[in-house]
């Protein structure tokens, strides 16, 4: 049995990506950017179209905050192909289920700059 919930799912991939991108922590559900998240997840099919415009709007914006960062390049491809994933998505749960399988790219997008171990 799977016990995925595609909402926190998705919520979790905008806390992730705005964290990054602002380098702060945000309370995705209270913040007048990332509110959508929960609230059009909530409405399941129906509000599909939306979520997956938003969701690859915030993925858009963390992969120009890790353009920026700079030396980000096989990030960026992989985070590519994470995108045409979620591109090809025509359900929440696949959306979700695209996000959860990429879980160890967004992972390391999510690290902010100071965080990162020396390898």
């Amino acid at each position: 049995m799977n016990d995925m919930n595609p909402g926190l799912t998705i919520e979790g991939f905008v806390r992730g990506s705005y964290e990054r991108i602002f380098d702060k922590q945000i309370e995705v559900r209270h913040h007048p950017l990332t509110n959508w998240a929960q609230a059009d997840v909530s409405g399941g099919q129906h509000n599909f179209p939306a979520t997956k415009e938003h969701v690859m709007r915030t993925l858009n914006g963390l992969q120009h905050a890790l353009y920026h960062d700079g030396d980000k390049d096989d990030l960026l491809n992989e985070l590519s192909e994470f995108e045409s994933t979620a591109l090809a998505s025509s359900t929440v749960t696949e959306l979700a289920t695209a996000i959860t399988e990429a879980r160890p790219i967004l992972d390391r997008a999510f690290e902010r700059p100071g965080n990162q171990e020396n390898e």
